[in-house]
């Protein structure tokens, strides 16, 4: 399952899960696999995400209970 929001907010903000990666200094495969949620990021690796998307991680990550 695709994480459509995370996909979403990347491609309006960078155009590319490439430009995302090197934004934030990370290797496009940890994006790809993020974004088809077959890696689940840390809970500050998410509000790096977050950040740099300008947004809260709960937009974009769903969190476990």
């Amino acid at each position: 399952m695709i994480n459509t929001r995370l996909k979403a907010k990347i491609f309006e903000a960078y155009g590319t899960q490439a430009d995302f990666a090197q934004a934030i200094k990370t290797d496009e495969t940890l994006i790809s696999r993020v974004v088809r949620n077959r890696r689940i990021l840390s809970p500050v690796a998410q509000r790096k995400w977050a950040k740099a998307l300008k947004c809260k991680p709960e937009e974009l990550f769903f969190q476990e209970k």
